[in-house]
């Protein structure tokens, strides 16, 4: 018998095969080499998660080259709390700590009140309340 010789090199996806022949009678064995476990690298971030968009990360296997993606979720804005506007008078705003956006409001305080960040508004004899970013419940404990 000849030494093993590789017919088909395994891959992530298929088996591969090898062969053996007799130098006498010519019979073949064959054998499979089974298939590879991917190789993965690390994570590499590919697109960096803002307040409001999705982020993305992949990484590859060594092998076979196939790339994987995950996706990351957006931050969400972190506003600071709403104070009178230095700038327009009469006006309220907050702004994201991460990314800078600025949210402006018209204060009239017979029309709103604000307590701590949750901006509460009346209209009449109805109520509606604003619930920041990132805030589950309300009340105590």
């Amino acid at each position: 018998m000849t030494g093993w010789q590789d017919v088909r090199q395994p891959t992530c996806d298929e088996d591969g095969l090898r062969e053996r022949r007799c130098k006498t009678c010519v019979k073949t064995e064959t054998e499979v080499i089974p298939k590879l476990s991917h190789a993965w690298g690390a994570w590499v971030d590919q697109l960096f998660s803002t307040c409001e968009e999705e982020g993305k990360q992949i990484r590859q296997c060594s092998h076979c080259k196939q790339i994987q993606e995950l996706a990351l979720p957006a931050t969400g804005h972190k506003f600071t709390q709403w104070e009178q506007s230095a700038s327009q008078e009469g006006m309220w705003e907050r702004f994201c700590e991460n990314c800078g956006k600025t949210e402006i409001i018209d204060y009239n305080p017979n029309d709103f009140e604000i307590q701590s960040d949750i901006l509460v508004k009346y209209q009449g004899t109805d109520s509606s309340v604003r619930i920041p970013d990132g805030v589950t419940s309300i009340g105590s404990g």
